[in-house]
């Protein structure tokens, strides 16, 4: 259970998995061109029941067990121009549209989201193809919590979440033109603590798929490649938003929740990393983090309504922590994760107090002159996101051999 609930390491134990070596494929045909191709998908699955809200809490008084998806897409896949695309086998990139019949919409609503997608191919063998998809994005149409018409909704706070989808799949090809095939995977919403209840949604699917690709042309795959092994380090600097609940037995606030109380978080970052093949870097780093949450009160400006906050001291405002780092790359994206632990945290209240794990998962594109920008998902104990972390980056290049 702590897997399906993980909003920050869930990414860790898939990307792990992929292996530098490459599968040899050919194919009889040579391309200069991407090939465009169009997919759609039909998911059945479960709502993992992480929260009260879900569990039966809700006006229902039944839980939310069900719902089934649909999405519609367009993707090119690599045309073999660049080594990268003979490394990774041909993946695909592009964008989709998503939509979700979930239980108890009345309570969540029906989301409808954009995204992009990496269709990565981990084999090919004949018409048969194994491989992976990685979809991050932005949800919207949800009904969120409202202390008078949807207090029970503890699950979404905010009518726009992130969207993250992780999946694995097997498909044949027909006629060089056609694709069917079935995914496993798993999808996740959270606004990342930006507006809060925000306990968040997770959803585990099978599905059906069915791509048709424009273009009949394959590329044939190189069998050597040049070792890509060098020593690196990347610093890193991030920026974030996140709320706060207000304690109403403490507080005496007849609210629990208010979206008007933010909080600013930076961090800066500096890791030592190995490239040990073309799709995989590892190292460990330093990280540094301001959060002025920290030694902040919480105070209401009327009796019964309204709320103000007093901030602290600004020298316990700051964590300090180490991390191991791993970043699976594909071309110019990669998927950094991060296990850390905090050194010095400031002497503030317990409820302040971070966990002393902390967990990074995200995505970044690297530019050409090895600058980077990305987002992660910042976390605790594998499981409570504690805010999402936009950031950019550069990367210094020691050594090659």
């Amino acid at each position: 259970m702590l897997i399906l609930r993980s909003r920050a390491f869930i990414l860790t134990s898939f990307l792990l998995l992929m292996p530098c070596v490459v599968a040899r494929s050919a194919t009889p045909d040579t391309i200069s061109k991407s090939i465009p191709l169009v997919w759609a998908t039909f998911d059945v699955g479960k709502i993992v029941q992480t929260n009260d809200h879900l569990k039966g809490l809700n006006k229902s008084g039944a839980p939310f067990e069900r719902y089934k998806a649909y999405s519609l897409g367009v993707a090119w896949r690599t045309s073999g121009n660049k080594d990268w695309h003979h490394v990774n086998n041909f993946p695909s990139f592009g964008f989709g549209i998503y939509t979700a019949k979930l239980d108890g919409d009345d309570e969540l609503g029906q989301p409808i989201s954009l995204f992009g997608t990496l269709k990565g191919v981990i084999a090919r063998f004949g018409g048969n193809t194994i491989g992976y998809n990685v979809d991050y994005g932005v949800a919207f149409h949800w009904t969120p919590y409202d202390y008078n018409s949807n207090s029970y909704n503890i699950t979404i706070g905010s009518k726009a979440s992130a969207h993250l989808g992780l999946g694995v799949n097997y498909s044949y090809t027909i006629a060089n033109r056609v694709e069917l095939g079935v995914d496993a995977g798993f999808t996740h919403f959270s606004n990342g603590a930006i507006r809060k209840p925000n306990k968040g949604l997770n959803l585990m699917h099978v599905s059906a798929h069915v791509a048709y690709l424009l273009n009949q042309q394959r590329p044939i795959m190189r069998k050597f490649f040049e070792k890509q092994k060098s020593n690196n380090i990347d610093f890193t600097v991030g920026f974030g938003l996140k709320s706060s609940e207000v304690d109403s037995a403490e507080t005496g606030f007849n609210r629990t929740y208010y979206d008007n109380i933010r909080f600013h978080v930076a961090t800066l970052q500096a890791a030592f990393l190995h490239q040990y093949c073309q799709r995989g870097k590892y190292g460990a780093g330093l990280s540094l983090v301001y959060d002025d949450f920290y030694d902040s009160t919480i105070l209401p400006v009327c009796e019964g309504d309204g709320a103000r906050v007093v901030h602290g001291s600004f020298s316990k405002r700051f964590s300090f922590g180490v991390f191991a780092e791993h970043i699976f790359m594909v071309g110019p994206l990669s998927f950094p994760t991060q296990l850390g632990y905090y050194i010095y945290q400031p002497n503030v209240s317990k409820s302040q107090k971070k966990y002393s794990l902390f967990q990074r998962a995200g995505v970044r594109y690297t530019l050409p002159f090895d600058a980077y920008f990305g987002v992660n998902i910042y976390a605790h104990r594998l499981s409570k996101a504690d805010f999402i972390e936009w950031n950019l980056g550069y990367n210094l290049k020691l050594k090659k051999h």
